[in-house]
């Protein structure tokens, strides 16, 4: 069953042929100090492949975007991806290429810039891996994002092309990765190098803010963790999804919610993103989606369930449990605290005494979610966020 999945989701001969001579002709533009990176380069890209990773060397770190602006200039399509390091997108021939700076180094502490060690990465996973690895990481990358686990920016917080690399490769193929990802715990330590004894020393040693349940100890750069931007939610989805796993074609297609999915309680919203960076559009989509989640909740109703999906279009979508009663009450502070109870009864109307706590009866203004939510989207919290949400 893999295989005939893996001739879905790998690239045909032809297209290999096809994309190398595109890449080839594009390199021929760019200076010799030009190389290819990115998954192109490991061989582990899908089918269909849209972009294609390009590093410049540069000697020094002296305005080295500025220099590879110059270079570039004679392209047409070409846009200015602001970062810590400015980078170029420019399309040829059907493929974006992503042409980025960096200062040439031999390992990885001489680097200025996080992109400086894509070489090293590069170099790393195509020594530590054959036809069967790279096989595995393409099954994972299809895996991922059936189910929506794929890819490090904000908006998304899963897994990374590079980070699957070092998992299939580290594991040894693509169902041993899934069999000891079913017994992960949080604060799972992978360390492929074995720099570090445990979980805890790690935790004390990598330059990071933020841990996150997954160390995943870079093999080219032991102080940091390549699977940072991974949130717990996702982890645990990835955990859960390799218990349930079995080689079927249903794990790898993406199960889209349909608005005709939904209970006479659900409610479906489309969205328009701003017009920006797709990782700063799809960032502030999340907290638009997040805010809504959070407000729902504290607002009183259930949400049994969630979702939202953005390719060409984006959509969210949420579950109800049902509508809210009219009146509710609130507790307020111990009749002992007097100061309290007085702001309290001055705060709220029809208030008793129930045991030892003064208590409010209220009224709300929405009992049903769609109609909280349609007013929840005109605040001033979200309509500076997306271009359009209805």
């Amino acid at each position: 069953m893999l295989n005939s999945i893996l001739k879905e989701i790998a690239p045909s001969k032809s297209e290999i042929i096809e994309v190398k001579a595109i890449v080839d002709e594009f390199i021929k533009k760019l200076p010799r100090n030009t190389f290819v990176g990115g998954s192109y380069a490991k061989g582990t890209w899908l089918k269909g492949i849209k972009d294609v990773d390009l590093f410049v060397r540069f000697e020094k770190d002296n305005d080295i975007s500025e220099k590879l602006a110059k270079i570039l200039s004679k392209f047409k399509l070409i846009t200015r991806v602001h970062g810590s390091r400015d980078y170029f997108q420019v399309e040829f021939k059907g493929i974006t290429f992503e042409v980025v700076p960096i200062v040439e180094i031999k390992k990885a502490n001489d680097s200025k810039n996080i992109t400086d060690i894509s070489p090293l990465h590069v170099k790393w996973v195509n020594k530590n891996s054959n036809t069967k690895i790279k096989e595995g990481i393409m099954l994972l990358k299809a895996l991922l994002k059936a189910n929506n686990l794929y890819g490090a920016e904000s908006y998304i917080r899963g897994f990374s092309g590079y980070v699957c690399e070092i998992l299939v490769c580290y594991y040894g193929g693509f169902l041993e990765l899934l069999k000891e990802a079913s017994k992960w715990k949080s604060r799972q330590l992978i360390d492929p190098n074995k720099v570090y004894q445990n979980a805890t020393e790690a935790a004390l040693s990598l330059n990071t803010s933020k841990l996150g349940p997954l160390l995943l100890i870079d093999p080219v750069q032991d102080s940091r963790n390549t699977a940072a931007a991974l949130t717990k939610e996702n982890f645990d989805k990835f955990v859960k999804l390799a218990k349930e796993f079995g080689p079927n074609k249903e794990f790898f297609v993406e199960e889209i919610k349909k608005k005709s999915d939904l209970s006479k309680l659900g409610v479906w919203l489309d969205v328009t993103p701003l017009d920006a960076k797709v990782d700063i559009a799809g960032a502030k989509m999340v907290c638009v989606f997040n805010y809504i989640v959070r407000e729902s909740k504290r607002y009183g109703f259930k949400l049994i369930d969630k979702g939202w999906y953005w390719k060409k279009n984006a959509s969210f979508w949420f579950e109800f449990e049902g509508e809210l009663p009219k009146e509710y009450k609130i507790r307020g502070p111990p009749i002992t605290a007097k100061t309290h109870v007085e702001a309290f009864k001055k705060a709220h109307k029809g208030c008793q005494i129930k045991g030892n706590y003064i208590v409010a009866q209220e009224t709300r203004e929405f009992i049903n979610p769609q109609k909280f939510i349609k007013a929840l989207i005109k605040s001033d919290y979200v309509t500076p966020r997306v271009r359009q949400i209805k």
